[in-house]
């Protein structure tokens, strides 16, 4: 019988449950090359795919500044 191996989780600091609501409670890991993400309180479990994983990013970065 073989042993998967390990798989190394990262918490997501600042980030929110999109199902529990609570904070600081999602992991990111890679299943198979697929980004995972799942919230250790409820069982939220989403499989991201690599361009929603790039709209993410990209999302992150955009700043909108209103004038006064």
């Amino acid at each position: 019988m073989t042993q998967k191996p390990s798989v190394k989780k990262q918490f997501i600091a600042g980030a929110r449950c999109p199902k529990c609501n609570e904070l600081d409670v999602l992991v990111f890991y890679r299943e198979e090359e697929n980004p995972v993400r799942e919230c250790v309180e409820c069982g939220y479990l989403e499989v991201l795919s690599e361009q929603t994983e790039k709209e993410q990013q990209n999302a992150a970065q955009l700043i909108n500044i209103k004038e006064l």
